[in-house]
């Protein structure tokens, strides 16, 4: 068996088709992972937890037993609809580079999110260094309220 992660990933996948007689695999090379007693990946791919959850792919597990002893394990993700293998298989194989573009994609609305932030905060932070009307007549919008002129007593006849 190869030791580095893509020829392991070929490996495992021309042994299935060897062992399987040339029939259709329907994607599973591309949805099987052989694990070994420490639950350390072996071979083929691995469906990460998080693509798991938000993908809603089932994962089976088969014990491989050597000598009555638990050597290790084969993991088969399935997805809920039968017709959505490919899709499945797809999710699989691209999960890092997904990951990858989530992680980006967080970043950068986590970047415009603060420049949006310290657009909203320069206004108020203007409006607080403006000296204040220490006598009360301030009207809010900045300005001092203008005084309206006494009103004029006339004399009536």
């Amino acid at each position: 068996m190869p030791t580095d992660e893509t020829p392991r990933k070929a490996w495992l996948r021309d042994e299935l088709a060897r062992t399987m007689g040339g029939r259709d695999l329907s994607s599973l090379e591309h949805r099987v992972a052989l694990l070994d007693e420490e639950r350390r990946l072996v071979a083929g791919a691995l469906a990460h937890p998080i693509m798991i959850a938000l993908a809603s792919i089932d994962r089976t597990e088969t014990a491989v037993v050597v000598d009555g002893a638990r050597a290790g394990a084969l993991v088969v993700a399935t997805p809920q609809d039968p017709a959505d293998t490919l899709a499945v298989a797809f999710l699989i194989d691209q999960q890092s580079n997904l990951m990858l573009i989530a992680a980006i994609g967080v970043a950068l609305s986590a970047l415009a999110a603060a420049l949006v932030a310290a657009n909203f905060r320069r206004p108020i932070r203007a409006q607080e260094r403006r000296p204040r009307d220490t006598r009360g007549r301030d009207d809010g919008r900045g300005g001092a309220r203008r005084q309206s002129p006494a009103p004029r007593r006339t004399r009536r006849p």
